[in-house]
């Protein structure tokens, strides 16, 4: 696959880019609005427990199954194969939507606190870029 490299960096810059489009229009669109309707405490704990729990599913459980690239393959080698690719894309997948779920939980609840759960998650998607990864 020629290119493999710079295509899976345009995915990773696709996937994260957006999330970070999403919280800024959230933040800028509803900055001023007014205050969401009470939620029941479950709800206020139930959406960062389940971003929590997706960042803890890509570091602990996908992260570890990414193969390091070896020394004599280049990145567009290491990238050409599918196991690689799959692995990296899912844990991007579930890394940002652990960044949606922040995005959405602003919109639900109002909460500040929520937005820093999308700038973790996008933490996490710099820590796991592409060249990261690569070893």
């Amino acid at each position: 696959m020629p290119n493999a490299a710079r295509i899976v960096r345009l995915i990773h810059t696709a996937l994260f880019g957006g999330v970070v489009i999403a919280a800024v229009v959230v933040a800028l669109a509803l900055g001023r609005a007014a205050p969401p309707p009470q939620l029941a405490p479950v709800a206020l704990y139930a959406l960062p427990a389940a971003a929590a729990a997706a960042l803890l599913l890509a570091a602990l459980v996908l992260r570890p199954r990414i193969p390091e690239r070896a020394s004599a393959d280049s990145p567009d080698a290491y990238w050409a194969r599918p196991e690689v690719r799959a692995v990296a894309v899912t844990l991007w997948a579930v890394v940002e939507g652990a960044g949606l779920i922040g995005v959405v939980g602003y919109v639900i609840t109002g909460l500040s606190a929520m937005l820093i759960v999308t700038v973790v998650a996008v933490a996490a998607g710099v820590v796991f870029r592409p060249g990261t990864l690569e070893g």
